[in-house]
């Protein structure tokens, strides 16, 4: 859809034609001078100087002579952009003319020009097919320019003969939405469609046929929207004056569901088209209802009639109101006649007449029992009300209510024989038995008020009384699970748990008294002695477990001393030259680790020391010394064993000669 920025594109292209005109016209511009000439001759100032733009060059020029020049100009070339932008203006001024439908309107002009656009198009593609190439865009650029003048003079020609067309088919619509009092029962459609003529009447001045046809189009459909909308607001006036909806609910239903329908669209400024086509399916569902409404509502006026005149004789109005009675026949013998005749909105107000005029013949009728019958209505009402107010406190058949019934039921009897006084005597008696029987329910509601205020006093107190013992167990309920009685009071904790339980149940139940005991069994459970009990206990407990943690992490200093030393005894294996000793601190090693295993360890400490003590620092010197001694020894024996032993294998060697040679 073209909008008003159609002019500023049309003036870009105008722009880029008067540009591309400007670099197409012929232009003096660089030239090649060739000069054919004989052999060549280069003197100063002469042709064929180099720095000159000539050249000379052997030929058949006898020598001596200066050769003719030949001036070439460079073909035209047109830009990229250009030819872009003048195949962008065709484009858009046929999309225009296939937007006014021009074909219909002059099909060889429109023909002529898209066959010269779309040769230019074919043939600019085969001659770019292989890249852009500016002289041969030159040589396109003519045919396509005239093919887009083309367009532009078909535009101009027969624009404004289709804006014509169609804004005649607008003013059309526009009076018969005028005839159908669109202005005042669609006047926001309506509006919008006089704004939408107006604005579609400054394109059209402005030449932007585009947006002109587009306008009056639009303009067309609005009128028709609002005819369409003026004529469902008359139908829905007249079913909502005449009470028709009622008569066709459901098809009344549909037609407003297509009304709202349009309404949304209208909103959200959807679809004309749809829009119409609600409101002419709402506007056949509107015709049908006003139509049947009128039909059914003639018989329903008509069954009124009867049923007055039903009741007009029932009470004899035919006797006691002649004269009214015949002219109620007369009027009904009409309203008859009419609704045969199809007349069913005028058959309607007849029979309405007519019920009026039975209706008053009736009046005259029921003058004499008036008074009877609202006295039998004050007396039921009031021996109804009676009844319920004694039945809701079991007074239900004290004597004066039995005589109100009875009094009630034979004014019922006579005014069924039309005995009228004697109907309203006997009302308004059983009206009197009903008042003393609602004095005598007063009385014992009074008593009863009473005695349930002083039990309401009663309950009140015992459950003041109660409030604080179940406070007071509920906090120490709390205490207990809290500091977690279950695990090491178990007896302690069932017991207050349970009374605990019971006390809840009865004080939900407003037994208080009983609440009030068990909550206090709670509290004797759990006393504030008891809580001072498992306090001094859970004190004990952890006093004797930080002393056997002291005593244990005594114990295991003693014992890694005792192992350490020990491990020393093993490596210098003392066993062998302290047997004593070791067997000693062994054992007592042992012991340690025994008596740790069992969590005494206070001995396993003692036994500990006993290994330290065994193997103490000054043993262990000892052992030093001793053996340090006993090495020294050895070594002083082993020196003057080396020291003996030449001397004595010296002396057994002289011997053996001695022997040998029996010095003897």
């Amino acid at each position: 859809m073209f909008k008003s920025k159609k002019p500023f594109l049309a003036l870009l292209a105008i722009l880029a034609l008067v540009l591309a005109a400007c670099n197409t016209s012929p232009s003096p511009g660089p030239t090649t001078t060739t000069t054919v000439a004989g052999a060549a001759s280069e003197t100063p100032g002469t042709p064929g100087t180099p720095g000159t733009g000539t050249q000379t060059s052997t030929g058949q020029q006898p020598a001596g002579e200066t050769p003719p020049t030949v001036t070439q100009t460079p073909k035209p070339s047109v830009s990229e952009s250009e030819m872009t932008n003048l195949f962008a203006r065709g484009e858009e001024l046929k999309a225009e003319a296939d937007a006014l439908a021009l074909k219909e309107l002059d099909a060889e002009a429109y023909g002529s020009a898209d066959t010269q656009f779309a040769a230019a198009k074919t043939r600019y593609a085969t001659a770019m097919s292989s890249g852009y190439d500016g002289v041969k865009a030159a040589e396109i650029k003519p045919d396509l320019a005239a093919s887009v003048s083309a367009w532009e003079n078909l535009i101009q020609a027969k624009g404004p003969e289709r804006v014509e067309l169609i804004k005649d088919a607008s003013d059309e619509l526009r009076f018969s939405a005028m005839k159908a009092e669109a202005g005042e029962l669609a006047a926001e459609r309506f509006a919008k469609a006089e704004e939408t003529r107006a604005e579609a009447g400054v394109k059209y001045e402005e030449k932007d046929y585009v947006a002109a046809a587009e306008g009056y189009r639009k303009a067309g459909e609005l009128y028709e929207l609002s005819e369409k909308k003026a004529t469902a607001n008359k139908l829905r006036q007249e079913i909502f004056s005449n009470g028709y909806a009622k008569y066709s609910e459901s098809f009344f239903q549909m037609g407003e569901d297509q009304y709202e329908r349009e309404e949304v669209i209208w909103a959200y400024q959807g679809p004309i088209e749809e829009g119409k086509k609600s409101l002419d399916r709402a506007n056949e569902y509107y015709g049908f209802v006003a139509k049947a409404g009128a039909e059914y509502k003639s018989f329903e006026g008509k069954d009124k009639a009867q049923a007055a005149r039903e009741a007009a004789l029932a009470e004899k109005a035919d006797l006691n109101a002649s004269e009214s009675f015949a002219s109620a026949e007369d009027i009904m013998a009409e309203a008859l006649a009419n609704q045969g005749k199809g007349s069913y909105e005028s058959a309607y107000l007849w029979f309405m007449d007519a019920s009026g005029a039975y209706g008053a013949a009736l009046d005259e009728s029921l003058e004499r029992k008036g008074e009877a019958e609202a006295a039998i209505e004050r007396a039921e009402a009031a021996v109804g009300e009676s009844a319920k107010k004694a039945e809701a406190v079991d007074l239900g058949d004290n004597v004066y209510l039995e005589e109100a019934k009875a009094s009630l039921g034979k004014a019922k009897d006579q005014y069924e024989e039309k005995a009228y006084i004697d109907s309203a005597v006997n009302a308004n008696e059983a009206l009197n038995f009903a008042t003393m029987s609602d004095n005598k329910v007063a009385d014992e509601l009074a008593a009863r008020q009473k005695a349930a205020e002083e039990e309401a006093k009663r309950i009140e107190a015992e459950k003041a009384a109660a409030d604080p013992a179940m406070a007071d167990a509920r906090t120490r309920m709390a205490w207990a699970e809290n500091n977690e009685i279950k695990k090491d009071y178990p007896a302690e904790y069932k017991q207050a748990s349970t009374s605990m339980q019971a006390a809840d149940l009865a004080y939900a139940n407003g037994r208080y008294v009983p609440a009030k005991g068990l909550a206090e069994d709670v509290s004797a459970t759990l006393s504030d002695g008891f809580q001072a009990k498992v306090l001094a206990d859970r004190k004990a407990i952890e006093e004797a477990a930080a002393k056997k943690a002291a005593e244990k992490a005594e114990a295991e200093t003693a014992m890694e001393d005792a192992q350490a030393r020990m491990a020393w005894a093993n490596e210098n294996k003392i066993v062998e030259d302290y047997a004593s000793e070791y067997q000693t601190a062994s054992g007592a090693m042992k012991e340690s680790f025994n008596a740790y295993g069992k969590e005494s360890y206070p001995l396993a400490t003692e036994k500990a020391k006993v290994v330290s003590s065994t193997l103490s620092d000054d043993f262990k010197a000892k052992v030093e010394a001793e053996r340090k001694a006993a090495a020294d020894e050895a070594a002083r024996i082993e020196a003057e064993k080396a020291a003996a032993d030449p001397a004595m294998a010296d002396a057994r060697t002289r011997m053996a000669w001695a022997e040998n040679n029996e010095i003897k």
